[in-house]
């Protein structure tokens, strides 16, 4: 049904740049795409492309579109991955792999290749390939909050993962439920699959927050995500694809999908049989039942807010209040920095190098932190040419730098121009044209 060499094609045709709001090539090849498989699509630019929308999806599979800077700029000039040989003397796997800008774009691959398959059979399958995930999950919070009775589907949620090397994929539920997670155990097990209860942010924490139920499944990758050493075993990609496919065709929902027990517990509880898991829930009701006396006793519920621990339902590890951080930057303008200027770092971490410490974003955001500079037009400025990799002349930065009055505006141009080139963030390209110097 699937195969490798048309899944890697595919990722290879559809890695092309796009950005938030605005789309860009790898939305317009997407559409063509599933236009010439019959498939109809609808782009709505705060939320993402929908491939056959449905008013009330049974199972909606999402897989986010959206691209940290890096990979937009290197899809545009024609950087996408490379096939490594398994009888390569470097390749110490002794496996073929594709080493590459894999998030997000071999899961949209999949995604698109299996709902073709499954539209033969179903009606009430939905692809969503969100927009913004890599800043809080935009598209997807934007698709909940205006959906209806958006908790009578099921959300599977498609991300490279960099858990469960060697494995085929990776069932990543937050908020486990014990009758779907029984399901999984019988329609994966001879698949391969790596299963966990242990958080990874993406969209599905989004479907949590909104009380909907759901789980990831990640490809399995090695190396840093976002950076073009990020690595895949070939050979897992069609039994990945070929789970979801199961997935989708055989998950029942004729009991309570809610969750029913704290992720944990989760390798205790996937081992149990129903009647383990019974009792299960009784010895915790006793014992939450006891610790409720003793909390009664020992704290002020008045002064913690209801909740000894400040939270309502929630172990710490299940909180992701702090991604609502990152979403008035994103939500109803093209300038992420309309809204709140004193994000870009957070912005630019997640655009360009997350998770390294060392990142452009971080020095960057020490330079604009010694002037105290809270100037959007500054913050813009520097985010429009990050992202659009532009070159700008100091002229260009002093006229912007006219809305600053801390400092006189040449002055202070010259001084960012000054410690960006010391800090090699950028480049002089010719006599005063700068551009940033990502490949620092």
């Amino acid at each position: 049904m699937f195969k490798k060499e048309e899944i890697i094609e595919l990722f290879k045709s559809i890695a092309l740049p796009f950005k938030d709001f605005e789309g860009g090539p790898k939305l317009d090849k997407i559409i063509e795409i599933c236009g010439k498989m019959n498939i109809p699509c609808e782009y709505i630019k705060d939320k993402g492309l929908f491939i056959n929308k449905c008013k009330k999806p049974k199972i909606m599979i999402i897989s986010h579109i959206d691209l940290i800077g890096k990979f937009r700029k290197g899809f545009a000039e024609n950087k996408i991955c490379e096939i490594i040989d398994s009888n390569d003397p470097d390749n110490k796997s002794k496996k073929e792999l594709i080493i590459g800008g894999l998030d997000n774009t071999i899961t949209n691959a999949v995604g698109i290749l299996v709902i073709k398959e499954l539209l033969k059979n179903h009606s009430d399958i939905t692809l969503f390939l969100s927009i913004g995930e890599e800043v809080g999950s935009t598209g997807v919070k934007n698709y909940l909050k205006a959906k209806k009775n958006a908790s009578n589907t099921f959300y599977i949620n498609l991300d490279v993962t960099n858990e469960g090397w060697n494995k085929n994929g990776s069932v990543e539920y937050d908020k486990p439920n014990f009758y779907i997670l029984n399901q999984l155990k019988e329609i994966l097990k001879d698949n391969n699959i790596f299963f966990t209860g242990e958080r990874v942010g993406d969209d599905i924490d989004a479907v949590n927050r909104f009380d909907c139920q759901g789980f990831s499944y990640c490809l399995p990758t090695k190396d840093t995500i976002h950076s073009y050493k990020n690595k895949a075993i070939t050979d897992t990609l069609v039994p990945y694809a070929e789970a979801l496919y199961k997935m989708v065709n055989e998950l029942k929902f004729e009991e309570s999908c809610v969750s029913d027990f704290r992720s944990y517990y989760f390798e205790q509880v996937i081992n149990y049989s129903k009647e383990e898991f019974k009792k299960f829930l009784e010895e915790r009701k006793t014992m939450e039942s006891r610790s409720m006396d003793h909390r009664q006793s020992s704290f002020d519920f008045t002064y913690y807010g209801g909740n000894p621990f400040g939270m309502e339902g929630y172990e710490f590890e299940d909180d992701t209040s702090y991604q609502e951080e990152l979403e008035p930057l994103y939500i109803g303008s093209k300038n992420p920095f309309d809204n709140n200027s004193e994000k870009i770092n957070d912005i630019l971490i997640a655009n360009l190098d997350f998770g390294n410490s060392d990142s452009i974003a971080n020095r960057i955001s020490s330079i604009l932190s010694i002037y105290e500079i809270k100037s959007e037009k500054i913050y813009s400025f520097i985010y429009d040419k990050l992202n659009k990799m532009e070159e700008f002349t100091l002229d260009e930065l002093e006229s912007v730098c006219k809305t600053w009055n801390k400092y006189g505006e040449l002055e202070l141009s010259r001084q960012l121009i000054s410690d960006f080139r010391t800090e090699r963030i950028v480049k002089e390209i010719k006599n005063n044209v700068y551009i940033f110097n990502l490949d620092n």
